[in-house]
């Protein structure tokens, strides 16, 4: 199998600047040129140059591109082609730039809110070793050399810490493979079906995978595509299980004769923000501007519900850190109080 290799700021440079180019009328083969010369990713200004050479040589453009899947997506390989069949292959690479903007912002999202809990997990891990390694062999020599009774728990506790210090390397390699057990597991549940709904049915995955699904249809329907053709296309390149059952079920609707919005209402995933834009669009002749909005307003919804799930997370986690230390040190000043006849 191949590694994956994609960088959506390679793509989304090459989209937009591509789309801009060959916009303003210039020829897809001094466009390539252009592109070449202007990107900064080693591999990529490679992988255009290559491009260059085939198209010169009387290669297609998605047929170029299709010699590097493991550098970009099925999805954008596909869209080219059809932006290449259709006459809007302009157009295609706009909305492709955005497809993967939206992909990248929300990945960039996640990875930055998830450095502060990141961060005070590994203060707690620190604090615990340094408790263990330091502390805990200071409050036991003196309690041991105070001679005055030590609490159960106390005890328990030293003993623990006592074992940690003279087996090392035995808690090391344990700590690493029940790490990799637990990660196994977690990989083995999570493919399961019933997992996989009950995780689908968390407000924040239900959002990004409606984003996900919304600017995928904006993409076939602004690559003028009949709907249906579209949504075939759209089945075979996911490789979301969910999204894929999604427009799965939106292309059985239409070919039973049900109009856009119905098909979407009777998924019963959707919000009702994204029905009624859908409703209005198709109403008003104008769906691609009515998705269009639509994407910005779930994208800003996404972005809060981000921001909202971190503000809430933080706070537990700095309680529990809390917690511990005032744990920690009760369980071991009780005692030398204690023998200090305070």
């Amino acid at each position: 199998m191949t590694r994956n290799k994609v960088k959506y700021d390679c793509i989304i440079r090459i989209s937009s600047d591509l789309s801009m180019l060959l916009g303003s009328g210039i020829s897809i083969f001094n466009a390539f040129k252009i592109l070449s010369s202007s990107v900064s990713d080693k591999k990529y200004k490679f992988i255009l140059n290559k491009i260059v050479e085939k198209i010169h040589g009387g290669c297609s453009l998605a047929d170029a591109f299709q010699e590097y899947t493991e550098y970009f997506p099925e999805l954008y390989i596909q869209m080219i082609h059809i932006g290449e069949a259709s006459g809007n292959l302009s157009t295609v690479l706009e909305e492709l730039s955005s497809y993967y903007t939206i992909r990248r912002d929300v990945k960039k999202k996640v990875i930055n809110v998830s450095i502060y809990p990141i961060i005070l997990v590994f203060t707690l891990i620190t604090m615990l070793i340094f408790y263990v390694q330091v502390i805990s062999t200071a409050v036991g020599e003196f309690v041991q050399g105070s001679g005055g009774s030590v609490p159960w728990y106390t005890k328990n506790i030293l003993s623990i810490c006592n074992f940690i210090r003279e087996n090392n390397l035995l808690v090391f390699l344990s700590f690493v493979c029940w790490s990799c057990v637990l990660i196994l597991l977690f990989n083995l549940i999570s493919k399961n079906k019933l997992f996989f709904s009950i995780v689908s049915k968390n407000k924040l995955m239900r959002n990004f995978k409606e984003v996900l699904e919304i600017e995928a249809l904006l993409l076939i329907t602004k690559c003028g595509l009949p709907l249906v053709l579209g949504l075939e296309i759209l089945i075979d390149i996911f490789n979301n299980s969910k999204v894929k059952y999604c427009f799965n079920d939106i292309k059985i609707s239409i070919n039973n004769g049900m109009n856009l919005s119905a098909a979407f209402y009777n998924i019963g995933t959707f919000s009702e923000l994204s029905l009624n834009m859908i409703t209005i669009g198709e109403e008003s002749g104008k769906l691609d501007y009515a998705l269009e909005k639509l994407k910005s307003m779930l994208v800003s919804n996404l972005q809060k519900n981000i921001e909202t799930l971190t503000s809430f997370i933080q706070p537990i986690l700095i309680l529990v850190i809390g917690v511990l230390v005032c744990f920690l040190i009760l369980i071991m000043m009780v005692p030398i109080y204690s023998s200090m006849n305070i």
